[in-house]
């Protein structure tokens, strides 16, 4: 407000999704009569393992009257300085179409192959380990599916059963 930054969170805090938030800056506007507001996303420390997706909504100013709300974006001035894409509601940056990529895990059940992936020991029991990891990152909403390649689906075959008894494990509820 007036250049002054009122509130502040780091996009790496741990939330993975949407959540509300709620400014109180009646000290910033205090005798007042006119205040200028101004939404910041800067990156202090760059990090390229995910992407950090902003949005504004259902902006409320309580004791402050609004001059203009998001629906009436020509009052509102957009600025970037970086390779960041910014923009209005759902406005697309001139020649780039918006799409959703999924993540999709892929991680390795034959020995040979997991081995080349991820190194020694390249166990069932290790195996059976990553399977797991990957799948509680899909229950935690980080990806949207396991895809494990390269598993031998023969009859008594040990890292089968170990994949087996994870994927099992997974449908039912954690406790």
């Amino acid at each position: 407000m007036d250049g002054a930054a009122v509130w502040t969170q780091d996009g790496a805090d741990g939330r993975p999704w949407w959540h509300d938030v709620d400014v109180d800056v009646p000290a910033q506007a205090r005798g007042k009569k006119r205040v200028t507001i101004s939404f910041r996303l800067t990156e202090r420390q760059g990090v390229s393992d995910f992407a950090l997706i902003w949005s504004l909504r259902d902006l409320r100013a309580e004791g402050l009257r609004l001059e203009s709300d998001f629906t009436q974006p020509e009052k509102w001035k957009v600025a970037k300085q970086g390779p960041f894409t910014t923009g209005f509601g759902n406005e697309q940056p001139p020649g780039k179409g918006g799409f959703h990529i999924p993540l999709i895990v892929m991680t390795a059940a034959q020995a040979g192959e997991f081995k080349g992936r991820h190194g020694e020991p390249n166990s069932p029991e290790r195996i059976a380990e990553w399977v797991r990891f990957s799948l509680d990152a899909q229950r935690a909403g980080l990806c949207e599916g396991v895809v494990t390649y390269a598993l031998d689906k023969s009859t008594n075959n040990p890292y089968f059963d170990a994949v087996r008894k994870e994927s099992l494990r997974f449908g039912k509820p954690r406790d």
